[in-house]
């Protein structure tokens, strides 16, 4: 695959990434791995053999960081993958990154959600004029194809509201304490199947799943969509007690992030065996759009991982090589 990526950050997702591009025949080339204390770079690219290495061993080499400048004057970058943790306390200092990385010419994939609800517009405008692309499946819901529900789907129509279940770390917790767990074991079982990340507080109190819909909405109407924490809730306070409890009446919570009238609300609601949303379960996700004149619909996906998370990316990745090469 005859394109020079660069990956800010290399966690659990990063190397998943890397693990997704080793098993296909034509892989990108790795010029750049940049840590929080080190980086790695071969302009011709990090071969096969030292990704293998790295992910297996964890070799990394101790090379200082360089000042993004220099790296952006001088290394042969084609898309930058920003796989940092989403730190909204940091979207400001991360989103003038993100912008200097754009007015030099280089396409982004995000992953890092924080930048993105910060100020979408100042990205995108300034990606246009710049001609660059920017992959935003992995800040949407990743392998949730909601936007493409969206865009083309509700092509011609005017959306009028939308809701998802778009965390799959509290949907995934709230099956396991059905099921008996509490809150502490669903966590660490998310955890070791790497449906949650270590540091799970945005998934639990909805704020991954507000910003998620902001950043959905935002990109389908073009616009910046205010994301209010106070117009948040998430599901620390439910019990297991009250789940099993709401399952013996045959409901079920959810957590579901919606949009309307310009705002964005996330929080904990029931649902009947009736109801479409009753039957997502697991690591699975789901986005319905109302239309005015289209019939309602909706696209789930199957489950949710660290596999799924790298095979979004790389799409991203796919497309905007084929947007670029027209």
């Amino acid at each position: 695959m005859n394109v020079n990526v660069a990956l800010n950050g290399c966690g659990r997702v990063g190397k998943a990434l890397i693990e997704h591009w080793l098993r296909l025949d034509q892989m990108p080339n790795v010029v750049m791995i940049r840590r929080s204390d080190r980086q790695w770079r071969n302009d011709n690219g990090i071969s096969r053999e030292d990704l293998v290495r790295f992910l297996r061993d964890g070799h990394f080499p101790n090379d200082p960081i360089e000042d993004l400048n220099n790296v952006l004057q001088d290394c042969p970058i084609d898309v930058w993958f920003e796989l940092t943790p989403t730190d909204l306390s940091q979207a400001e200092t991360v989103h003038r990154q993100m912008l200097r990385i754009i007015e030099s010419g280089v396409s982004i994939v995000f992953a890092n959600k924080a930048p993105v609800v910060h100020d979408y517009i100042g990205l995108k405008r300034p990606a246009d004029v710049a001609g660059v692309k920017l992959g935003l499946s992995g800040v949407m819901g990743a392998s949730l194809p909601g936007f493409a529900l969206g865009y083309y789907g509700a092509m011609g129509s005017t959306i009028v509201e939308m809701a998802g279940i778009l965390n799959a770390t509290t949907n995934f917790l709230l099956e396991e304490m059905e099921q008996g767990c509490n809150f502490q074991q669903a966590i660490d079982k998310a955890i070791e199947l790497g449906i949650a990340e270590p540091k799970w507080s945005y998934d639990v109190d909805g704020i991954d799943s507000g910003v998620k819909m902001a950043i959905l909405a935002g990109v389908l109407f073009d616009r910046n969509i205010a994301f209010d924490q106070s117009n948040v809730r998430g599901i620390r306070d439910i019990t297991p007690e009250q789940i099993r409890q709401k399952l013996v009446q045959g409901k079920r919570y959810k957590l579901v992030a919606r949009y309307k009238d310009g705002q964005v609300r996330v929080g904990p609601e029931e649902f009947a065996a009736d109801d479409m949303f009753y039957l997502i379960t697991g690591s699975q996700k789901i986005l319905s759009i109302k239309t005015e004149e289209l019939s309602n619909m909706s696209v789930f996906n199957d489950r949710t991982g660290l596999a799924e998370v790298a095979a979004s990316l790389h799409r991203d990745l796919v497309w905007i090589k084929h947007e670029l090469d027209g």
